[in-house]
């Protein structure tokens, strides 16, 4: 793949930002990115004959012209290319106030599932030419959150936000549920804003259908990730032998290792 063929396709997924790449010791931009630099930042523009124009961002001055843009509340993205891995990768990024505006616009449509003010923490990330979305909502006494990657960070946001619409209707119709056995659940279930009509019919039962035992044997973080590969599972529950309190180690979509620790208030 060339170069201008490349940067097409990078421009073509991050459509609200500026696109700089990195090309020997310059940063790239072109098209409508290149135009608004030269207008900007007062930066040469080169444009040729196909009406496609091109400027270049000495690596020396990059961090000085990416504040302009920060003050300037654009969003950006730069790429570099990691040689050892052969993979493009982000350098540095910028959401800008545009942005923060259209992710603010997407939740609004779902504020009214959850208590007022409640804050949302969205957390956006990429992975090669992937955008990981992810979304975390405080719901009374729990957490509503979402994972979505798609290679438009739009496409996952509003995905995203399906699945906590989904999560939240059927977490409420489950608690319709446990109200009926027991009214201690009843606050919480008055709690969730979402209208009875909005409702399953019938409440999607939880089935448990194994139930383990194990000893419980004090290890170091390595040792407990040692031996659930060696268990071939995905997540394995030990005590930490430097905090004893219970912990649990788990293998994360990227292939590498996360570890979970409880917090008390």
């Amino acid at each position: 793949m060339s170069f201008s063929n490349m940067l097409e396709i990078l421009q073509e997924k991050n459509k609200e930002h500026i696109v700089l790449i990195k090309s020997g010791i310059f940063y790239i931009a072109t098209g409508a990115d290149a135009v608004f630099i030269n207008k900007e930042l007062k930066l040469k523009c080169v444009c040729f004959k196909n009406q496609v124009c091109k400027i270049g961002i000495p690596e020396n001055r990059l961090e000085y012209y990416l504040r302009k843009l920060e003050i300037m509340e654009m969003a950006y993205i730069v790429y570099e290319f990691n040689h050892q891995k052969e993979e493009i990768i982000v350098k540095y990024k910028n959401e800008g106030k545009y942005h923060k505006e259209k992710v603010e616009n997407k939740l609004n449509r779902i504020a009214k599932l959850f208590p007022e003010n409640a804050p949302a923490t969205v957390k956006i990330s990429s992975e090669k030419l992937d955008y990981i979305i992810e979304v975390t909502i405080p719901l009374d006494k729990r957490l509503v959150r979402a994972e979505v990657t798609n290679q438009d960070m739009m496409a996952a946001l509003d995905k995203a936000v399906d699945i906590i619409e989904n999560q939240v209707i059927r977490h409420k119709g489950r608690m319709r549920s446990k109200v009926r056995q027991n009214i201690a659940f009843k606050a919480e279930y008055e709690a969730i804003p979402v209208m009875e009509e909005q409702l399953p019919e019938e409440e999607e039962a939880i089935l448990i259908e194994k139930n383990k035992h194990f000893e419980l044997r004090p290890m170091d973080v390595e040792e407990a990730a040692m031996q659930m590969d060696l268990l071939g599972h995905n997540f394995f529950v030990f005590l930490n032998m430097e905090t004893e309190a219970i912990n649990v180690v788990y293998k994360r979509k990227n292939g590498t290792y996360g570890l979970i620790e409880p917090e008390t208030k």
